[in-house]
């Protein structure tokens, strides 16, 4: 049992003492309570994980791995999967009760500033911003004070994600289930299927962001920028969510990265092998997705450095320049998808 349940048991072990008038044992509780209490904040100043995190926390590289192995989604709620991760890592991620109520806005005049929204301009490249009319801070002199601060940008990565899943399945609310808003435990449920982690929560997705940002941006004006983002203070950020890594976590990141890789790996290879035994029609929509395979495995030599197998290189055309991965040119590879052998 970790410091912090150890800490509440006491307290509530002591109230029942003091309504029963055991003043004696209620006194012995609440030094123990106490005690934990202050080894909990000597913790969170030494920017320590707790136990729970010890056993769940993970890197934002981790999350950035898994996005990287995401095939195309054959239903909604793998779909809604895929799009959760990609909002908490290409974005600074906000508290858990945003995406449980958000909205999708078609306009900005749909905003009846008391709902959460997401507002999807599709205008040039395309543009989209969380708007934030109800969460912890929302009465908080600052936030209630500054309306500027109600309304978040996120970057092309998670806007890009946001066009296409609404392109896809227009609904209501930004993540839903039989058109109704999503309730916390499904959403939970969601993130840890998707990350392979029993345990995680949203507020370790938030601080696997933070302690990544600042490992990136030693700039006060930069993390002040993030701590706006993420709606709570600077300080709250470099003590609650930064974390100091020890090794042991990094390398079981690492092991985990690496087992989810080959899983999915796995499971694409067959699904792969299944689509060459029913046979690839001649169509455009094919030859896109044979492109689109292609440039993965080009990214994922070039990029992630994976050691290439030899008919991934001979089914995609893709020979080694130098240090470089790159397509032949050949009949071989400007031939329709399904004249490629695979053994």
């Amino acid at each position: 049992m970790g410091n912090r349940n150890k800490r509440t048991l006491y307290v509530y072990d002591c109230k029942i003492s003091i309504h029963e008038e055991k003043y004696r044992k209620s006194k012995r509780f609440s030094e123990l309570g106490h005690e934990y209490t202050k080894q909990n904040e000597a913790k969170t100043g030494q920017n320590g994980l707790d136990d729970k995190e010890l056993e769940n926390f993970r890197t934002h590289e981790y999350f950035l791995n898994i996005i990287s192995t995401f095939n195309e989604p054959t239903t909604k709620k793998e779909h809604m999967k895929q799009l959760l991760l990609k909002l908490l890592v290409y974005q600074p991620p906000l508290r858990t009760s945003f995406y449980t109520s958000c909205l999708i806005a078609k306009d900005l005049k749909d905003n009846n500033g008391e709902d959460n929204y997401v507002y999807i301009s599709r205008r040039g490249k395309g543009s989209a911003n969380y708007i934030v009319n109800n969460d912890k801070v929302s009465n908080a002199k600052a936030y209630s004070m500054d309306k500027t601060l109600k309304k978040i940008s996120l970057s092309q990565l998670a806007t890009d994600s946001l066009i296409e899943s609404v392109k896809k399945y227009p609904r209501k609310y930004l993540f839903e289930t039989k058109s109704e808003e999503i309730s916390q435990k499904t959403l939970l449920n969601w993130l840890r299927d998707i990350t392979n982690t029993p345990k995680i929560n949203i507020d370790m997705m938030r601080s696997s962001y933070v302690t990544w940002f600042h490992g990136e941006n030693k700039e006060y004006a930069s993390r002040s920028s993030l701590a706006r983002k993420m709606r709570h203070s600077q300080s709250t950020a470099s003590m609650n969510y930064n974390k100091i890594l020890e090794g042991d976590i990094t390398s079981t990141n690492i092991d985990c990265v690496e087992t989810k890789q080959k899983l999915v790996i796995s499971d694409l290879r067959v699904k792969e092998l299944e689509e060459m035994i029913s046979g690839y029609s001649k169509d455009k929509t094919d030859m896109k997705l044979f492109s689109k395979r292609r440039s993965d495995a080009l990214y994922n030599l070039n990029v992630k450095k994976r050691i290439p197998r030899a008919d991934t290189l001979k089914k995609y055309g893709i020979v080694q320049d130098k240090d470089k991965f790159i397509i032949q040119e050949s009949p071989a590879i400007r031939a329709e998808p399904n004249s490629l052998e695979i053994k």
